[in-house]
């Protein structure tokens, strides 16, 4: 490539503002000229990178390694950029974004960089000099290592993990499977039908549940026994979900799990079915550019849902974006953006935004500014996303430290208490009053166990991992269970259970039954006044059987029920008259019995008792 003239102010513009570093150097590999972001990188003027050697230029650690300077040390004999800058001037011979390695000297000391680099010889004026560019690609190369190290953990975590996990294709052809049972290598099962290791009464079944996630997109799970290389039979729990690829269901993947002590031992039960579910929530997130210049406003088809609109409603312009905000953080939002702008700052907020229906959802924006060759901004382009339900849960997580600690606190005082007390001077305590100590402790213990219970029921409800273990129950054994439990921390109420005779089994939660049962009776206990009668009914009401709890307390106005449901909610007579609790325990039953696809009601008015209802589908 020949120059006519150096000074040619279109390629010298183009060379100088390159947002790459750019060096001509010379056969002794020695700058003749930098441009501005060779300056900016290295602090130095043009002038200060004349004439010193490329890597003395680029202020390279490994340039003073020999007293002759850069080129001559052990390390810059292997150097990348030395040798392509001796090739390319030998051979004439141009290299494109070849990677290479550079240890620079900075302010805050030295620095591993990656660059893509690229050099090409030119004659300029009856001299050779060869065109060296270098592209900074460190972010790209740590974030593929960051990447390399991911699969290495996500690998190591399947191939370790205590299941059984495989794949499946169309044709229910196993293509993966992390470690096959004893006695098999990975060869054995890899290629072969999944049909191969369980037994034929269980193929429909599997058939059926591989077809329906193929078809729908759905998770399904089964119970079925394999067999293995000796004969030996094992019961399995496999979960089944979609692997999706470009939106397109391409596999099936297996999580076995091996359930054979537990199906020996509950050889007269039914198999709890889909006991691991699959949950994994995209986060909604959105792009937008934004024109200065022009006022106009793209974004992404994700964000028009986002604000709560039809695709095709939004103006598509800043006034039309502001016109979104919420107006007590309109301010906010302007003034973040104009600081953004005037002074060079990060773009990065969250607001609150209004729906065209009145809803009100949290937004967490961040921003960069495009600025002309005059520093002049021109654009605006940054992501969104829909921070709502974080919102609330650090809501719930600030609530629950300001009513709960003190109903944490109490339970543990007694209990600590009444064992140092009983520790402390059990020498001089009767065995009735250290048993009544330790009775008491047990008690406070039972409380507290509850509470957690709830909080845990709450969590998992609010991270949607709530997962169900149905089996066949008795619902009357299940109620007066719990009595006798409410009985002894309330032994001067009275309880009466009295269910039709017709009452069926249901197919339930045991454990998440038993809780409901729980909370309503200590909340009727609660609220009513010693020696009263606690009534626990069922009948039974088309598909539902349908359970009431009736306390005698003095009731709920009809205001108050609208809310009586809500997590953390409470009654605020029931505060002022000092009656302790955190709210959680009607919010758990309602999580609960709309798991199990039931309802949950009150009928009751001020100055009357009050009867708390809950249905369950038995068919």
């Amino acid at each position: 490539m020949v120059l006519q003239d150096e000074n040619d102010s279109d390629l010298l513009a183009i060379f100088e503002n390159a947002p790459i570093i750019m060096l001509l150097v010379d056969e002794e590999r020695r700058v003749r000229r930098s441009n501005k972001m060779a300056q900016e990188r290295t602090s130095r003027e043009n002038e200060q990178m004349v004439g010193l050697r490329a890597g003395e230029a680029l202020k390279c650690i490994h340039s003073t390694d020999h007293v002759a300077g850069c080129g001559f040390g052990d390390y810059c004999h292997d150097c990348t950029i030395r040798k392509t800058i001796v090739d390319t001037f030998s051979t004439g011979k141009s290299y494109r974004h070849i990677t290479a390695p550079v240890h620079l000297n900075g302010d805050d000391g030295s620095t591993e960089l990656y660059v893509l680099l690229s050099t090409t010889l030119l004659n300029m004026s009856g001299n050779k000099m060869v065109l060296t560019c270098l592209e900074d690609i460190t972010d790209l190369k740590h974030a593929e290592e960051a990447v390399r190290k991911s699969e290495e953990k996500w690998a190591s975590l399947v191939d370790n993990a205590p299941d059984f996990i495989s794949t499946v294709d169309r044709n229910h052809m196993i293509e993966f499977i992390n470690h096959p049972v004893p006695g098999l290598e990975r060869s054995d099962v890899t290629g072969k039908s999944v049909y191969d290791f369980i037994l034929p009464e269980y193929h429909e079944i599997a058939r059926k549940c591989i077809d329906h996630v193929f078809k729908t997109s759905d998770c399904c799970s089964y119970v079925a026994t394999a067999t293995g290389p000796d004969g030996s039979v094992a019961w399995y729990q496999n979960q089944l979900g979609p692997i999706v690829i470009d939106g397109e269901v391409t596999g099936v993947s297996i999580f076995g799990t091996d359930v054979t002590e537990r199906k020996q031992s509950e050889e007269a039960t039914l198999q709890s079915e889909e006991r691991y579910a699959l949950a994994q929530r995209a986060a909604n997130i959105g792009s937008w550019d934004w024109s200065i210049l022009s006022g106009d406003l793209k974004w992404s088809d994700t964000i028009e849902p986002m604000f709560g609109f039809n695709r095709g409603e939004f103006g598509a312009t800043y006034e039309a974006f502001l016109d979104c905000v919420h107006p007590d953080d309109r301010w906010h939002v302007e003034n973040s953006i104009n600081v953004a702008l005037e002074e060079d700052v990060d773009y990065d907020i969250e607001h609150r935004i209004t729906w065209p229906d009145g809803t009100v959802r949290w937004l967490s924006e961040t921003g960069d500014v495009i600025r002309d060759e005059t520093g002049k901004a021109v654009r605006m382009i940054g992501i969104v996303q829909d921070i709502t339900e974080r919102k609330k849960v650090d809501q719930l997580k600030d609530e629950f430290i300001g009513l709960v600690s003190h109903e944490l606190r109490s339970p543990l005082t007694v209990i600590i208490g009444a064992i140092n007390t009983a520790l402390s001077e059990s020498e001089y305590l009767s065995p009735e009053e250290t048993n009544g100590l330790l009775q008491d402790a047990s008690l406070e213990a039972e409380t507290l166990s509850h509470l957690i219970g709830n909080l845990l029921e709450l969590s998992r409800s609010q991270a949607s991992r709530l997962l169900l273990y149905p089996e066949p129950i008795n619902i009357q054994d299940v109620a007066e269970l719990v009595v006798e439990s409410i009985r002894r921390q309330s032994p001067s109420h009275r309880f009466t259970v009295d269910f039709a005779p017709e009452i069926p089994p249901v197919r339930a939660d045991q454990l998440r039954i038993e809780r409901v049962f729980y909370n309503l009776l200590e909340n009727a206990t609660k609220y009513s006044p010693e020696n009263s009668e606690t009534r626990i009914l069922a009948s039974l009401e088309d598909d539902y059987i349908v359970i009431g709890v009736t306390d005698q307390g003095e009731g709920i106005s009809l205001e108050d029920q609208e809310n009586l449901f809500d997590s953390f909610h409470r009654l605020q007579r029931h505060e002022l008259a000092g009656i302790t609790g955190t709210g959680l325990g009607l919010s758990v039953c309602r999580i609960l019995v709309e798991a199990h696809g039931g309802n949950i009601w009150v009928t009751s008015e001020l100055g009357a008792s009050s009867t708390f209802f809950f249905s369950l589908p038995w068919r």
